[in-house]
């Protein structure tokens, strides 16, 4: 089916998911990653998740074992997990999002809220990669990081060309392994629109905002440490959205479930646990 059959605003080619799907222990979450990683990444979680839910941790399209498509906008992703939800899962599921999967589960809960119970959004960068980027040193990350993107190098020998063209502060070299690990799997036309400044293009954010009637949980991380959600988008989540708590992860960077593991699990498992018998 296409998503337009649903009455979704976001009508793209969709594309099967390569995904992980554990037992089933409870009702339906899915776990969306972030831009250049896939649905491993989430491996410090999926224990205290899957005690309590059915998780299904996704590749997005041109990530991981998934196949590519056409287009890497925020919005190109969303019909894709529309299209997952309803042929793979039963009932409506909650959205975890990190990073571009926090932005997608907004939009999906937006576009078809029958199929979502309610989503948790762990620090997404909404305009922080738009156009506020150009001219930043996340542009000159970005730009770097195109070069290596679908590399055939092992990983160990990727990780050590990484490091030698790093832009910004020194990275550890396990950080710089799974980041290897993780470019190996992502198509280069994955970073295409992020680098030419059109990555949210199509994404008319505070109609989004607007439209998500679920409950949400937004997590903010510290941007003094790498945090990539803003105040000034915080705010306007909380204010547009009908159901929003916002947790601050103060002292925490961008990748929160690996940095801070146990406070991202209480904080999610609290928030969805509130939800039994909402809806």
């Amino acid at each position: 089916m296409n998503a337009d059959e649903h009455g979704c605003t976001y009508v793209y080619d969709s594309v099967p998911l390569n995904g992980w799907v554990g037992r089933t222990n409870g009702g339906p979450l899915v776990m969306l990653h972030g831009v250049l990683r896939n649905g491993g990444c989430f491996a410090p979680l999926l224990a205290g998740l899957g005690a309590r839910h059915e998780v299904h941790a996704l590749d997005l399209r041109g990530h991981g074992r998934s196949r590519a498509g056409s287009g890497y906008r925020v919005v190109d992703y969303v019909p894709d997990v529309l299209r997952y939800l309803r042929t793979e899962v039963c009932g409506p599921a909650v959205l975890y999002g990190h990073s571009l999967g926090a932005m997608v589960s907004a939009a999906v809960a937006a576009a078809e809220p029958r199929l979502v119970k309610a989503i948790v959004m762990e620090d997404p960068p909404f305009h922080t990669m738009g156009e506020r980027m150009k001219g930043t040193a996340l542009q000159d990350y970005f730009e770097m990081i195109a070069r290596f993107a679908g590399s055939c190098l092992p990983v160990d020998e990727l990780a050590l060309v990484l490091a030698e063209n790093w832009v910004g502060p020194p990275r550890e070299a396990t950080t710089l392994r799974f980041l290897a690990s993780s470019l190996r799997q992502v198509r280069p036309e994955v970073l295409a629109p992020i680098v030419a400044g059109e990555w949210l293009d199509g994404y008319p954010m505070d109609a989004v905002f607007r439209a998500v009637r679920c409950p949400a949980l937004l997590m903010q991380c510290d941007g003094a440490v790498g945090g990539m959600l803003t105040d000034e988008d915080a705010c306007a989540f909380v204010e547009l959205a009908r159901d929003c708590t916002l947790s601050v992860l103060r002292g925490v960077g961008h990748q929160a479930h690996w940095m801070a593991t146990g406070e991202v699990l209480r904080r999610t498992l609290e928030f969805v646990g509130s939800l039994e018998g909402s809806r």
